[in-house]
């Protein structure tokens, strides 16, 4: 069974990486801009989604610490 952290994360990557699509089919005819796009947030995506995890695991140490 899949964490509800894990659906909501999925739900969101999707969610972004499927702005480029839109940009591609509805904003301009150039594939260019949404590929360049598609990139950058999935670059992002995975160095925040590393980022908050460490955090929450911060977090989780320090509360078994009490």
């Amino acid at each position: 069974m899949k964490s509800p952290n894990f659906s909501s994360f999925l739900a969101a990557y999707v969610l972004i990486l499927s702005l480029p699509f839109l940009v591609g089919c509805f904003v301009t005819p150039h594939w260019l801009v949404p590929t360049t796009l598609m990139f950058l947030f999935a670059s992002l995506g995975l160095f925040i989604y590393s980022r908050l995890k460490h955090r929450a695991e911060i977090q989780l140490l320090a509360q078994q610490k009490l």
